[in-house]
């Protein structure tokens, strides 16, 4: 089987993944240098203070870390995809499930498992289809 459509869906979660761990390293810069707090503190309300303060809280690196592993999940899931696709199609599964639980917070994170998701469901019911149409 070619598996086109799986390698597809791979292939964006892990562009999706890896997007998301630079944007995520690139904020985390941005929100804990001192000029943007400086600025902030200055022309910014105190709700806006607030916000900024608890997004200092939020550990950028980890969540960069965490993302790019997830993308490494997807590589290795496409790399076995030809040759045991039950373990791409669970690697593609734990990456989806990861991501959601871990980013449950996040939004756009969940795009990247979607695709992740769709590529382990359809691996499993091709390699499904395919085992029945062996048997008869």
């Amino acid at each position: 089987m070619k598996r086109r459509a799986e390698k597809i869906m791979g292939t964006i979660g892990i562009i999706g993944f890896v997007l998301l761990a630079g944007a995520t390293f690139l904020f985390g810069s941005i929100i804990n240098h001192d000029e943007f707090q400086d600025a902030v503190e200055e022309d910014q309300e105190q709700q806006v203070s607030e916000f900024v303060e608890q997004m200092e809280d939020i550990n950028y690196t980890l969540d960069a870390s965490l993302l790019i592993i997830f993308g490494l999940v997807g590589i290795a899931a496409l790399f076995l995809l030809k040759t045991k696709p039950i373990i791409s199609a669970l690697l593609f599964f734990i990456g989806a499930i990861g991501a959601a639980v871990i980013f449950w917070w996040m939004l756009i994170p969940i795009v990247p498992a979607l695709l992740y998701l769709g590529a382990a469901i359809s691996i499993f019911l091709k390699n499904r289809s395919a085992a029945n149409t062996e048997l008869h």
